[in-house]
């Protein structure tokens, strides 16, 4: 996506998610840079494209399935009604079980999730068109890694179940979100380390399911008032740019 390989990018895209499905949480970040960046802000297009590639690839994929025992192959590939156990939960310790397999519960999460991804595009989608000169625009390339990392950290926060080897889903995206948040250097570093010692404590409890709770709505709650904002513009019009530069 960086380097203006969109369709590539989607059929990359497609190949992760068959391997591992949490790759999902970055989907709504990539129908975003698709509809911003490549397709002239085109809904139809661009659910077009993401539709004939991803699940052009999805189909290649699991055809042979889909022939024999297409229904058993599709809810054991994408087992959306999953639900894990409490036991090696890492969040949502401090509420009782019965409560955190509830089919109540798990609406709440998805509202929740829906609406924390509409406050933060709305946010950064708002300050772009009407920033000032107290915000810091991202250019292109940073601003498509802060939709993509951004998607999949609400995900996280909101996230169901948490098993200890999850912690690899958004690790490496913690200290490029923690510094467009409006927090002073130490702040952050605390938050780090605090993210990371939650992690390492086995079995979870109450009080580290808690911790890792309020250090995600932290970061969320930075995020949603950071000083920075994204470029949004499309691929066609920058390439017009560069030709119309190219002639001067």
């Amino acid at each position: 996506f960086c380097f203006d390989q969109v369709k590539i990018g989607l059929i990359v895209y497609s190949l992760a998610v068959s391997v591992k499905m949490n790759l999902l949480l970055y989907a709504p970040g990539v129908l975003c840079i698709c509809y911003f960046y490549f397709f002239n802000r085109n809904f139809i297009r661009t659910m077009t494209w993401i539709s004939v590639l991803c699940g052009g690839v999805q189909i290649l994929l699991g055809l042979p399935f889909l022939l024999r025992h297409p229904l058993p192959y599709l809810n054991r590939a994408f087992p959306l009604d999953r639900v894990f156990i409490y036991y090696w939960s890492v969040n949502w310790k401090f509420i009782s079980e019965e409560f955190f397999i509830s089919k109540p519960f798990a609406l709440a999460l998805i509202a929740l999730t829906l609406l924390s991804l509409a406050i933060v595009a709305f946010k950064f989608v708002f300050r772009s068109a009407s920033s000032t000169n107290s915000l810091t625009t991202l250019d292109q390339k940073k601003s498509m890694m802060l939709i993509l990392f951004v998607s999949n950290f609400v995900g996280i926060v909101w996230s169901r179940t948490l098993h200890f080897q999850f912690y690899v889903w958004y690790y490496h995206t913690l200290p490029y979100l923690l510094w467009l948040c409006p927090f002073p250097t130490v702040i952050r570093l605390i938050i780090l380390a605090g993210i990371e010692v939650v992690w390492n404590v086995f079995p979870s409890n109450p009080v580290t399911s808690a911790a890792l709770f309020a250090l995600h709505i932290t970061i969320l709650l930075g995020l949603i008032f950071s000083r920075f904002t994204i470029t949004i513009n499309n691929s066609s019009n920058t390439k017009i740019n560069k030709k119309k530069t190219k002639i001067k």
